[in-house]
């Protein structure tokens, strides 16, 4: 469970901040602030990424779709640094889920 959390938060964050020439994948993890309704929420300074609605509980919420911005969500701030690298990134996911499961 929590290799496959990792992974997921790993993979998004080199989603948002190196590969944006992925467009298939990177047009799934759309920035709470980028949505024009969204805008001026309190939200839209924390780096969130918007979850869609998923139409089955059985597989729906499995999809990388909803599960990356699900769980990058469920991030605190201070791991959702947009400055940071990716080593830095995989230091405090690594220490966050530890102390956490």
């Amino acid at each position: 469970m929590k290799r496959a959390v990792a992974e997921i938060l790993v993979y998004t964050f080199v989603l948002l901040h190196i590969c944006h020439v992925i467009t298939t994948l990177s047009e799934h993890c759309i920035q709470v602030s980028s949505a024009d309704t969204r805008r001026h929420l309190r939200s839209a300074n924390r780096h969130l990424l918007a979850v869609p609605r998923f139409p089955l509980n059985t597989y729906g919420r499995r999809a990388f779709s909803v599960a990356g911005p699900m769980t990058w969500n469920s991030l605190p701030d201070f791991i959702l640094d947009p400055t940071s690298s990716t080593d830095c990134f995989r230091r405090l996911l690594k220490t966050y889920l530890f102390a956490r499961y």
